[in-house]
């Protein structure tokens, strides 16, 4: 089922810790509104995380994968490593048929050409009844699928098996099998017989690795499993009961509505809309009122005119004292006693030039002339 995120979704995948956007992450790697692809049912133990694409599947603790994953269909447990590039070999046509041509099963199969032919469209039988679907497809429990691998669906990979790079797995792995090729074949055991039943029997997966804390991972398998039966026998660990993220509660999640704040609108005036007759009073105040301030500035407006003729009078005044000052100017400059005072204080400067007989001639020439004017 496709659902879209929204913060009640995100919410709870963060709740469970799964589909973080790293391991140690608390933060959901989906965004508002994004649509993502999930089963019907089934759940997701905490601590489990798939890192690419926007499918899930159910899976167990502390599994994680690398790779989109292909179909929704996939049961997974815990402690699987899956790589990047998983995929699932595509759907076959009928073999047992008259023909392989979809034409048996595809309702749309050149549609037009069976109107044409029978003036019908052609009686397909549905594609699920010629090729059953397959059922679910099964990691069992520390499952570590390699890069690029490809799977036929309904398969189980059993406990502690392993798919090499590139290989194409047909049938059910065995537990602790390491398979690989095209198709894909047993290329070995992890270990051998009565420690595989050892390991199946302790189920070492139904507790919490950090449980295993101290245990020196470098010594022999079966030192390290000797060291784990003690503590589980001494009762020094107890099998982890994670907390599970169901499907159908998230899917649910995802149709609740999401409560959008709004800013709160003020409240709506209550005082009463005046009459008609109210209106037209206040409108002739706000005449008066616009009428008033007109004439006051008006009045204003003619009380600096008369400033500036008044001003204007005044500068006219103050001219024409100029002009009279310059005719008086122009007469002294005129009088001979003026020109003979010049004619006298031009000898003097002049002395050792001759300066005072010149001032004879001058004197008789201004007197000539100013008896001419």
């Amino acid at each position: 089922m496709q659902i879209k995120v929204n913060k009640f979704v995100r919410e709870y995948l963060e709740e469970f810790n799964v589909l973080m956007i790293y391991s140690n992450g608390k933060i959901c790697r989906y965004k508002d509104d994004e649509m993502i692809n999930v089963p019907d049912s089934g759940f997701m133990e905490e601590y489990s995380t798939i890192y690419r694409g926007n499918n899930a599947c159910q899976m167990g603790s502390f599994s994680y994968s690398n790779a989109i994953i292909p179909r929704l269909d996939i049961k997974m447990g815990r402690y699987c490593s899956i790589a990047v590039g998983l995929n699932f070999i595509a759907g076959k046509h009928p073999l047992d048929t008259i023909s392989t041509s979809t034409f048996i099963c595809e309702p749309n199969f050149f549609k037009d050409a069976s109107i044409e032919r029978i003036k019908k469209p052609y009686t397909h039988t549905p594609y699920g009844v010629l090729v059953p679907p397959p059922g679910p497809t099964i990691f069992e429990n520390d499952v570590y699928i390699c890069t690029n691998a490809l799977l036929k669906p309904g398969i189980t990979l059993h406990t502690g098996c392993v798919v090499a790079q590139n290989a194409i797995v047909t049938k059910d792995v065995p537990p602790y099998a390491i398979v690989g090729g095209s198709p894909a074949r047993i290329l070995k055991y992890r270990f051998d017989e009565p420690t595989i039943k050892r390991l199946l029997r302790l189920k070492w997966w139904e507790y919490h690795f950090a449980d295993f804390d101290g245990i020196d991972a470098k010594k022999d398998i079966n030192y390290y499993l000797d060291e784990l039966e003690s503590r589980i026998q001494n009762h020094a660990i107890k099998p982890f009961n994670p907390g599970k993220m169901e499907f159908k509660e998230l899917i649910q999640r995802s149709k609740q509505p999401v409560l959008v704040a709004t800013p709160s609108q003020p409240p709506k005036s209550t005082t009463p809309q005046p009459t008609s007759q109210e209106q037209i009073n206040s409108l002739k105040e706000e005449i008066n009122k616009k009428d008033k301030a007109i004439k006051e500035f008006s009045d204003r407006l003619s009380a600096q005119e008369a400033n500036l003729k008044s001003t204007n009078e005044i500068l006219r005044k103050k001219d024409m004292e100029i002009k009279n000052l310059e005719i008086t100017s122009q007469n002294i400059k005129n009088h001979l006693s003026y020109k003979l005072g010049a004619a006298l204080i031009k000898a003097n400067k002049n002395w050792y030039k001759g300066g005072y007989i010149k001032f004879i001639f001058e004197a008789i020439k201004i007197k000539n002339e100013h008896k001419i004017k």
